[in-house]
């Protein structure tokens, strides 16, 4: 396997580039890490580790509609995508959740942005 090195960003924990040979100043990452799994990494006390990534929402039927949960950290935001109609709205976590409620049924993507450390993350939905 390959070799990889990482180009930091400003602060010098997480990676924005990623490459086979090294150029000055790239960190290189342990042997053996999958580019994908690099990407999801930080440096923390100059030891690579996975970042906190955030789970899959939970999904529940409830009187006025879908109601849709995650555990988030405090400074995630949620963009609500209708894939027909576009950008519908955003929520905002608090108290370690981010929640929201759907009334209609149809096809949604959700579009998770957290503070670092955390990893964001995208979810589509069919709610029917």
């Amino acid at each position: 396997m390959t070799a990889l090195y990482a180009k930091m960003d400003d602060s010098g924990l997480y990676p924005v580039e990623l490459r086979s040979s090294p150029l000055e100043g790239w960190v290189a990452l342990p042997a053996g890490t999958a580019a994908e799994v690099a990407i999801a990494m930080m440096l923390a006390g100059g030891i690579w580790v996975a970042r906190p990534a955030i789970a899959a929402p939970t999904v529940t039927r409830g009187e006025e509609g879908w109601v849709i949960e995650f555990a988030a950290p405090d400074g995630a935001v949620c963009d609500v995508v209708d894939v027909h109609l576009g950008w519908l709205g955003s929520a905002d976590a608090s108290a370690g959740a981010l929640a929201f409620v759907l009334a209609d049924a149809g096809r949604y993507q959700l579009e998770v942005t957290a503070p670092r450390p955390w990893l964001g993350r995208t979810d589509n939905l069919v709610l029917a």
